[in-house]
């Protein structure tokens, strides 16, 4: 997961933190505004894909 997150970073769609809690280590990741504008155009071609199936079905 480590290798997924550096990359989701790199590419500036997450922020990741590491907190210490109850004294462990645990790590934060944040969603950024280009992450999340970038999750959205995903799911809507996604969700276009979806349609364009289902239409076909009817044939």
């Amino acid at each position: 997961m480590s290798t997924h997150l550096s990359r989701l970073e790199n590419a500036g769609y997450i922020e990741r933190k590491k907190a210490i809690v109850k004294g462990r280590v645990r790590t934060v990741v944040k969603i950024t505004e280009k992450g999340y504008s970038m999750y959205v155009n995903e799911v809507k071609k996604i969700k276009s894909l979806v349609w364009i199936k289902s239409e076909f079905k009817k044939f």
